[in-house]
């Protein structure tokens, strides 16, 4: 018969989770979007945790998905919405820090960085660390799991 392995969760598993759970919920963007960039608009931005298990690893890890607005025309290309998979967090223990590495001849990395602003809401700013023009885009807690922390 076949022989399903329950995956049981380390204590470093649960916190992955955990803090990654954080980091879920919708978002409204606070940011103007620059020339040439592409960025999430509006207030229904979401930041989701994936799940997976890889050669006997739990694997977590981010996506940013919702509506997009170019800075200028064409920035964009034709889309609507943008869905960006597999931020990687909790490097070095930093639970509050994501990244996105993507390489297309040359490599970009994509950083999300979690902090709170005065009133203690979460906030996420999100920047190209190549490529700096477009400054950091910043999102806004609005609903979900990230609301309640």
């Amino acid at each position: 018969g076949y022989d399903q392995k329950v995956f049981e969760l380390s204590k470093e598993d649960e916190e992955m989770l955990t803090e990654g759970r954080r980091w879920t919920g919708v978002y409204q963007s606070l940011s103007e979007c620059g020339a040439g960039c592409c960025c999430f608009s509006g207030n229904q931005t979401s930041i989701s945790l994936s799940e997976s298990v890889k050669g006997g690893a739990l694997r977590a890890t981010l996506s940013v998905s919702g509506p997009v607005i170019g800075g200028s025309p064409g920035a964009c290309k034709s889309l609507q919405r943008m869905n960006i998979r597999n931020f990687v967090f909790g490097k070095d223990g930093d639970w509050n820090v994501a990244e996105k590495v993507y390489c297309q001849g040359s490599c970009q990395t994509l950083r999300a960085v979690k902090r709170r602003d005065e009133e203690g809401r979460v906030e996420v700013g999100i920047s190209n660390v190549e490529h700096q023009q477009c400054g950091e885009q910043k999102f806004r807690c609005n609903g979900g799991e990230c609301l309640t922390q």
